[in-house]
Order: C-alpha cells, then structure tokens, then sequence
C-alpha cells in the first residue's frame, strides 16, 4: 500500500497515510446490497455535506417501509457511514468498494486549519446530538415553564456580586416537570454534553448545585459513574532544554472547548509535560484502585446491553 493515499474531493486533493484508510464493507444486507452499491455509485465524490444529506434521506426512505433483518441492516449500515462522514471521514468509492478516509490526518493540513475543522465538526455534532436525542425540544419546554414561572436570574447576579453564594448541592434522581430539581441538571447538561443522558440507566449519580438565595436557578451541575471526558491541553517542547513558552493567537484564545486556554510567559521543559501525564495516570490507578467494586460493577452494567443486543438478529458488522 502506498504511504499517501490522495483523497480527491471537490474541495480539492488532500493526502492521507495510506495505513489510515478503512474499508467500509457491511454484511448480512441480503437485497440491500445491490441498493448500497448504486448508493456508494451516487455520492462518489461529492462534498461531506451532500454525502451526508444522501445518506440521511436514504435512511429516511428505508426507515419507512416494512422491519426485517435485511433492511435493519441496511439502515444501521447507513446510519453508522453517516456518522463516519460527519466525525471528519470522507468515503472514496472505487469498484463499488468504499474505504474511509481521515480527512483531519492529511499531511496537508496546517495545525491552524485542522483545530478549526476540529472545532467545527464538534459543534456540528453537538446539535446533531441536540436534536437526534430531542434535547433541543426539552429545552424549549424547560424555557417555556421557566418563563411561565417569572423565571429572573438577575437577582442571583447581584447577589453573587454582593457575596459568595449559600451553596446547596442536592443529588437528584427523577424527573416529572422540567423545572423540579432533575429538571433543571437535565437542562444544563443539554447544553453542552454530546453524549446520552445517561450511560448506565440509573446508575449515574447527577447533583445539582444551587443558592440557597435562589433554588430555581441552577449554578452548577456534576456526575459520577458515567463515562464523560473532560480533556486539558499542556505545553509541548522543542528538545530536551525548558524554554520559554511563546504561542501564536490561535492557541492562547479562549474557545468553546478550551475554557482555560494556556498563556504565553511560562517557563517549560519537556519533562514538565511528562510530569503532567506521570501525575494524572497515578491519579487515575488509584482512584481506580480504591473504587475497584464500583468499576467492575458498572462496566460490566454498561457492557451487558451490547452482548445481549449481539446476540439478536441483525448480525451485521463493518
């Protein structure tokens, strides 16, 4: 295989490491298969945004009609090509065979220009997670009670101005109106979460943080036992000297997923980083030591789900 493959798109051409490239071949499509053929056959070459939207009236289309295992597989098989394409792959068809490519691993893109699609791609998936998961419809119903109720958080402002808050932390289960306590958490979890509300049904344990002052408007949320991440950016080095950190703009500004960008002036060395990781894997073991139950307990919850649904028709992979 060759070490770049060229991906021609109607953007233009980007070379990809040959070894990145992943063949797209589902099975178990029955009669499906040759209408998957003719549908690879019709978004060859097209841009990610028209594949997308080929992909998702194809899906529609096969949503409509009769269940049976074939056509099951075929819409899974759509569905799991479409998000492909939307998290940054771009499917190259030739010989009614489709291989996905990474776009954002070119060689020719800048570091500039691949944080950018990065940043782009991440926001176009958390409104896509808003609305396949009708999180965007329970906020509506959440604003409309709240406004119903004279909903003010200018109050809790100026009182926050005036003090530090009289902090109420309340761990919260059910919910029944999208006001009560549960409702709330669920509301500000919508906004900025791309994953499911909840991983392990029933087994995460959500807390909303509230003033005392003004217990309908939440401060804060936090969750235990689910599978969120939360990612930090550290310094890299030239060699094995500590210099003197000098970024350009584009690294120091404070982003959507960058809330705490890093600043320019700070003397590191390369096994400052390496500290940073030695520190946050040690952290990590032994919390994980600790709580050793706990983990096995809810991986094997979380796992439990997907053997069984394995173990019922359609089989299929891709």
């Amino acid at each position: 295989m060759a070490t770049e493959a060229p991906v021609t798109a109607p953007t233009g051409a980007l070379a990809v490491p040959g070894a990145r490239l992943t063949e797209f071949g589902p099975h178990g499509l029955g009669p499906f298969h040759a209408r998957f053929r003719r549908l690879l056959t019709s978004i060859a070459g097209r841009r990610q945004s028209e594949i997308r939207a080929l992909l998702q009236r194809e899906e529609r289309l096969v949503g409509s009609g009769e269940t049976g295992q074939h056509r099951l597989a075929y819409r899974i098989s759509l569905l799991v090509l479409r998000d492909y394409v939307s998290s940054g792959y771009y499917p190259i068809v030739e010989s009614g065979r489709c291989l996905l490519a990474p776009v954002f691993e070119s060689t020719a893109l800048s570091p500039d220009k691949r944080r950018v699609a990065l940043q782009r791609t991440y926001e176009a998936a958390r409104n896509r997670a808003l609305l396949d998961r009708e999180q965007a419809a329970w906020l509506r119903r959440a604003s409309e009670a709240l406004r119903e109720q004279g909903y003010d958080a200018l109050p809790v402002i100026e009182a926050l101005a005036d003090g530090p808050p009289l902090v109420t932390v309340e761990q919260v289960t059910t919910s029944r109106v999208p006001t009560d306590s549960r409702g709330l958490w669920r509301s500000v979890r919508a906004t900025w979460s791309m994953t499911p509300e909840m991983s392990a049904p029933g087994r995460e344990v959500a807390v909303l943080v509230t003033d005392r002052r003004a217990p309908a408007v939440p401060l804060g949320i936090a969750q235990f036992r689910n599978s969120l991440g939360k990612f930090y950016e550290t310094y890299t080095s030239g060699g094995a000297d500590c210099q003197i950190v000098k970024l350009a703009p584009s690294a120091t500004s404070k982003e959507w997923d960058r809330p705490n960008p890093p600043v320019n002036g700070v003397k590191w060395c390369i096994r400052s980083n390496i500290n940073y990781q030695q520190s946050g894997v040690l952290v990590a073991l032994n919390y994980v030591a600790k709580n050793h139950d706990t983990f096995m307990e809810n991986f094997a919850l979380k796992a439990t789900p997907w053997w069984t649904a394995g173990r019922q028709a359609p089989h299929m992979h891709s």
